[in-house]
């Protein structure tokens, strides 16, 4: 004897058209979906995904019921490398004469002209690690001080003031902004005799060069001013004082 709630099922399916198609999953699992009367959709109310598509397991294989039905519908293999798609935008409905096949782009297209495209961004998004307020004050300080300084100065990670700057994050606030340079006064280059650690004074080494030009050996030269023959090669070659 049929269960009761089967036996409800099957009258909900009077008059509706021989339903065993190419594979026969529908009738394999007549007892996880049901008509819904109302929108014409059949509902799966087995298991399903966090997204609320239909899914289970036949023969130690894992399936989403929605790509089985339509295969039930138009032939086994039919939903091979297509996103199977809903005419009624409900996940959970299995009914073939609601699914058609297309391509990933088809299926964004659909998401955006039926309004179900959401752009999660700003502290929605789960990657977010600062506010909307704050991400405002970055912006608003970046004519006045550095990516740097202004990390310092709010306490957070120069990458996330840097992407914020440069519309890599946060762009919906407008996108790239101009951030002030500021480079630091750098000091001014010691050489010759005002350097620290030098052992010779410009006029030893304009006598060392004049010697070496007259063809003195270094290793002479270096046991005369008192210093090693690798400073007397470096002077040679102009490695060092070489803007005398």
């Amino acid at each position: 004897m049929s269960h009761p709630d089967q036996r409800g099922r099957r009258r909900l399916r009077q008059g509706m058209p021989n339903m065993t198609g190419h594979t026969g999953f529908l009738e394999a699992h007549f007892d996880k979906w049901i008509p819904e009367p109302n929108t014409g959709c059949w509902i799966w109310f087995a298991s399903q995904t966090s997204a609320g598509y239909g899914n289970g397991t036949q023969d130690f294989k894992n399936f989403y019921a929605h790509r089985e039905s339509f295969e039930d519908a138009n032939g086994a293999g039919s939903a091979d490398g297509w996103v199977i798609r809903h005419r009624c935008d409900t996940p959970w409905c299995i009914n073939p004469d609601h699914l058609l096949s297309g391509t990933k782009k088809d299926n964004s297209a659909d998401m955006v002209e039926r309004g179900r495209k959401v752009t999660v961004r700003g502290e929605n998004s789960g990657r977010a690690t600062i506010s909307q307020d704050l991400a405002l004050e970055i912006r608003g300080m970046s004519s006045r001080h550095t990516a740097t300084e202004i990390a310092n100065r709010l306490g957070v990670d120069r990458s996330v003031v840097y992407n914020i700057l440069n519309g890599i994050s946060w762009r919906h606030l407008g996108g790239k902004v101009p951030c002030r340079k500021i480079c630091a006064a750098r000091p001014p280059v010691l050489r010759g005799e005002d350097a620290n650690n030098v052992s010779l004074t410009k006029g030893a080494v304009r006598e060392i060069k004049r010697r070496l030009a007259n063809g003195e050996r270094g290793c002479d030269l270096a046991l005369m001013f008192g210093v090693s023959r690798a400073n007397i090669s470096a002077i040679k070659v102009g490695r060092i004082w070489g803007w005398l």
